[in-house]
């Protein structure tokens, strides 16, 4: 019994959040730029933390949403 209310619950959530958002044009573009950093870290390598694009590349990074245990962390230089 619980559990089903609590699907309802979600349900009901779920369809409140997507009537917000349906029709917003600005909600195309926020996943948009989302999903283009996502691919951006994911394809590029992840500067070291001295360098001069560590800085962007952190910023890109919080973009993207990779945060905490997402994010990659930069290799080391093998000598």
């Amino acid at each position: 019994m619980i559990s089903t209310v609590k699907r309802l619950n979600n349900i009901v959530m779920t369809d409140i959040i997507l009537s917000l958002l349906e029709g917003q044009d600005w909600w195309v573009w926020v996943a948009a730029a989302i999903a283009a950093a996502s691919a951006f870290t994911a394809a590029t390598p992840t500067p070291e933390a001295d360098s001069k694009w560590s800085k962007v590349y952190s910023a890109i990074e919080f973009l993207a949403l990779n945060v905490l245990r997402a994010k990659d962390k930069p290799e080391e230089k093998s000598e």
